[in-house]
């Protein structure tokens, strides 16, 4: 299968560094798709090899979300007729294929399209632990980070074979929901404190320089304004939890989770979900400590 990847970033360079590093071992540095909000130098050139598309940032509406979601979804409709599969998502999202498999992320998006139109990736919440050492960029990132918590919301449809459609935030698409076993998404955005204290900066100066966003989204801007402080209440709130191997509970998971199909306003489609969001820190297995 040919495949490609695609995400969006501006300025969040230890995430793109990361993301880079997966795919270009997946699927080549040629098949990366790096949409590059504003065209930051630095940006340009630690993508230097990939297709980057530079996109303007004169300024940042309140509408940012849903416009940058309506270029995606065309950019995504265009590449489909280029390749046979594509991979999406933040730049925080790292898609990846349990290594029991042993299979290639293109290997398993060939073995499994047959299953439906988008595949779900189950959500690996990474947590970084109180008092743990920061994390070292140049060494994998699941062996520093063992822990995690499961997330409904971010299990996400990344690996698509026809048109997406995405709602904002990639988390659905008109597709069925389809959620195959053995293929998983590593959200970093709880992996590391120093890089989301960096981000937390960032992103303090783009409401202080757009007070449109301010006025048309208000969720985004409280989302933004109190990064630090989220961060904080979710990696002590996952140390209160008990600890249970990822292999021991991951089954019930996605069966709760085939067998609870909502449909979401707010989604604006049918997603799936947990009746109530397991309270369980999980211990990831040694063999994911190789995975990215």
């Amino acid at each position: 299968m040919r495949a490609a990847a695609l995400t969006m970033v501006h300025t969040e360079l230890d995430y793109l560094g990361l993301w880079l590093r997966h795919y270009e071992r997946q699927l080549g540095r040629e098949n990366l798709y790096v949409v590059a909000h504003g065209s930051d130098p630095a940006v340009v050139a630690l993508a230097k090899g990939c297709n980057i598309v530079p996109l303007p940032r004169h300024r940042v509406s309140g509408s940012f979300d849903k416009d940058r979601f309506a270029f995606l979804n065309a950019y995504a409709d265009f590449l489909l007729t280029q390749y046979d599969g594509l991979v999406a998502g933040d730049v925080d999202e790292i898609v990846f294929v349990d290594p029991a498999l042993g299979l290639s992320l293109p290997e398993y998006m060939a073995q499994n399209r047959h299953q439906g139109a988008a595949l779900k990736a189950f959500c690996l919440n990474i947590v970084e632990e109180q008092g743990s050492a920061p994390l070292d960029l140049t060494r994998p990132i699941l062996g520093q980070r063992r822990h995690a918590r499961a997330n409904e919301l971010f299990s996400k449809p990344l690996a698509v074979f026809d048109r997406p459609g995405w709602s904002v935030g990639f988390h659905s698409t008109p597709h069925p929901p389809c959620l195959p076993d053995g293929l998983f998404v590593a959200h970093l955005h709880y992996a590391s404190r120093r890089i989301c204290q960096d981000i937390a900066l960032s992103r303090s100066t783009t409401l202080a320089e757009n007070p449109d966003i301010r006025r048309g989204h208000d969720h985004t801007t409280q989302w933004w304004a109190e990064r630090l402080r989220k961060f904080d209440a979710y990696v002590e709130k996952a140390a209160s939890f008990a600890t249970a191997p990822l292999d021991q509970v991951i089954d019930d998971y996605r069966e709760t989770l085939r067998a609870t199909v909502i449909d979401s306003q707010w989604l604006r489609h049918k997603t799936l979900g947990f009746p109530s969001r397991p309270k369980m820190r999980l211990e990831l297995p040694e063999r994911f400590a190789q995975a990215f």
